[in-house]
């Protein structure tokens, strides 16, 4: 009896450092995101603050059509030990990436459309470039459930730390230091983006490597 009660008075510890560290890398995140904000309301103004807040739109969108449901899925069959961590990681690379291009190259017959009714003032550059994010924004989805599924909580604010701090510092760098404008406001979500995708690819590589195989 005492030997249980000692295992739940340490797991209870234990998960009061891990809800502490999840609150402080929250706080931590909006602060850097509202210095993105203002970094960008500064230096591009009212309109360019709104064409790329827009843009950032569509990729968001098509991500979470294409979810799935699998960021949940991997958290529950990761956590309960049904599959392999290999296999789960596995599948969500595959996925990540066939699905991201499946909803690029379906949302393409109708981007016409969008910029004429949603984006008129918007060049379509903009908008090709943004589509680039959506296999990393499936992929940041897929790999950070993994890491919660093996309750590895600190890993999992680092991809949330990494997305934000990148994001802010890819915006000083286009946007405020080589003043790329627009564009730089663009390319630096895309770029942050890609960076957080890969990082947590990194993270999760421990967990039994990655093969290019998926198990239906």
């Amino acid at each position: 009896f005492l030997e249980r009660e000692g295992r739940g008075r340490e797991f209870l510890v234990q998960y009061a450092k891990e809800s502490g560290f999840v609150f402080a890398t929250l706080v931590v995140c909006l602060f850097l995101g509202f210095l993105s904000s203002v970094v960008v309301a500064r230096m591009l103004g009212p309109e360019g603050k709104g064409i790329v807040f827009l843009i950032s739109l569509v990729p968001g969108f098509l991500a979470l059509i294409g979810s799935l449901g699998l960021a949940s899925a991997n958290v529950y069959f990761t956590g309960s030990r049904k599959y392999e961590t290999k296999e789960i990681v596995s599948n969500s690379t595959i996925l990540a990436l066939g699905v991201g291009v499946f909803l690029i190259l379906a949302f393409l017959p109708v981007r016409g459309w969008v910029l004429r009714n949603f984006m008129q003032d918007v060049p379509p550059l903009y908008l090709n470039l943004s589509l680039f994010s959506v296999p990393c924004l499936l992929s940041i989805s897929y790999f950070s459930s993994i890491l919660r599924g093996r309750f590895r909580f600190r890993a999992f604010n680092l991809v949330s730390l990494i997305d934000v701090g990148g994001r802010l510092f890819c915006i000083l760098v286009l946007v405020l230091t080589l003043r790329m404008g627009v564009l730089g406001g663009v390319l630096a979500t895309v770029a942050s983006l890609a960076l957080t995708a890969l990082l947590a690819l990194f993270l999760i590589l421990p967990e039994g490597g990655l093969r290019f195989h998926i198990n239906l």
